[in-house]
């Protein structure tokens, strides 16, 4: 039986989900929305490990699975609601750590056990990009120049008149006196626009790319596609529609396909989406990977069928 941990009107497993439908596989799909407190218990016993929940009245126990795919979902607990003083708060944030610790053994134990597929975890549903452009650079990928400080950057160590600023981590999305206020992409900028200091922040050197690769990886498989962009004075191509965007299918090169490849696994990772550009002298710089990155467009214009290729591998 398989296990998938995903969330409601999520598109790419409800086509997953109809591929293992057609080669009859059975399977357990657990939405975010439902998994609340499902968790019966954790048994340590006889030198065995036995992890039980229940779902629509039924039992399930964890080793039952022969495959597991966390896609967006995860297991979750809530019980202590505090009132607003300091002691009923500090109740509150012992039960929060109670909790993750609880839920953090269970995605660890489903990472290391051996007998049963894994396809992605909830414990790297986020990774930290710079981790990622360290190990990148580790396994031979070129990166762009990148500085973080909370300074304009010395000239000296960072000599770039064309350069992009963007978020270390997360973009900042939400409301201010009832106004959407998001900030998400990528900006250009010149060094001498950079005046006094501020929070810490990323800059890179901007690329003069030729074109913007998105890269699906699963398993040591590749579907990668190429767009190019007409309209060249927006750095950020997710701020642009499909008549400014052309995109064709791309082989990537075998050396480029082993650094990925050992990036993805020293980053732990099963599948993800990457994104990379190649400049005109044909070099390729590593940007960034999102383990669980919408591949939707990809199928849409590369005719890959992703979502058939993740059922076959968690049905065989």
């Amino acid at each position: 039986m398989i296990l998938i941990l995903s969330e409601h009107e999520d598109n790419i497993t409800d086509k997953v989900c109809a591929y293992l439908n057609y080669y009859k596989a059975s399977y357990l799909r657990i939405n975010k929305q439902e998994s609340e407190n499902i968790i019966n218990h954790i048994l340590f016993t006889n030198g065995k490990i036995e992890i039980k929940f229940s779902i629509n009245e039924k039992e399930y126990y964890l080793n039952d699975f022969k495959s597991i795919w966390c896609r967006r979902g995860r297991f979750q607990s809530s019980f202590y609601h505090s009132k607003n003083t300091s002691f009923e708060s500090e109740i509150k944030n012992h039960f929060e750590g109670e909790k993750l610790n609880f839920l953090n053994f269970i995605y660890h134990y489903i990472a290391d056990n051996t007998n049963v597929k894994v396809l992605n975890n909830p414990l790297r549903y986020e990774v930290n990009k710079l981790q990622s452009l360290f190990i990148a650079q580790k396994q031979g990928l070129i990166i762009p120049p990148t500085i973080i400080t909370n300074d304009k950057p010395n000239k000296k160590k960072f000599p770039f008149k064309h350069i992009i600023t963007k978020t270390i981590q997360n973009g900042l999305i939400g409301l201010k006196n009832g106004e959407y206020i998001k900030n998400t992409g990528t900006i250009r900028l010149s060094n001498n626009d950079i005046k006094g200091s501020f929070f810490y922040s990323k800059f890179q050197k901007e690329i003069e790319k030729k074109y913007e690769l998105r890269i699906f990886y699963l398993n040591g498989l590749f579907y990668s596609l190429a767009y190019f962009i007409y309209q060249k004075d927006e750095v950020d191509s997710r701020k642009l529609n499909d008549k400014n965007v052309k995109y064709i299918p791309f082989n990537l090169p075998d050396e480029i396909k082993n650094k990925l490849t050992g990036f993805m696994e020293e980053m732990k990772l099963e599948s993800g989406s990457i994104d990379m550009i190649i400049d005109y002298n044909d070099i390729f710089y590593f940007l960034e990977v999102n383990p669980i990155g919408q591949f939707d467009f990809l199928n849409s214009y590369g005719n890959f069928y992703i979502e058939k290729e993740i059922a076959k591998y968690l049905a065989s």
